[in-house]
């Protein structure tokens, strides 16, 4: 929440403040979840068609939470 939320939707139910932002919740419908793991650890910067996500680079620990709240909230 303290990184994602002023941008993205983070849980089961709310929309992304920012439209261009996907909801978390449907990451897992454009790639695998794990696959996000290194670049969360070496540092994530993604471009939301013109909206520029700020880099961010978490510790191990902060990874494994991030994937697993991703992996609890994800919808088919």
């Amino acid at each position: 929440r303290q990184h994602c939320a002023a941008c993205h939707a983070v849980g089961r139910s709310d929309d992304s403040p920012v439209v261009q932002a996907p909801r978390l919740r449907e990451i897992g419908r454009r790639y695998p979840v794990e696959n996000l793991q290194e670049a969360l650890a070496e540092g994530i910067a993604v471009n939301h068609t013109g909206v520029q996500m700020p880099e961010f680079a978490f510790e191990p620990d902060q990874v494994d939470d991030i994937l697993a709240h991703l992996k609890r909230i994800q919808v088919k």
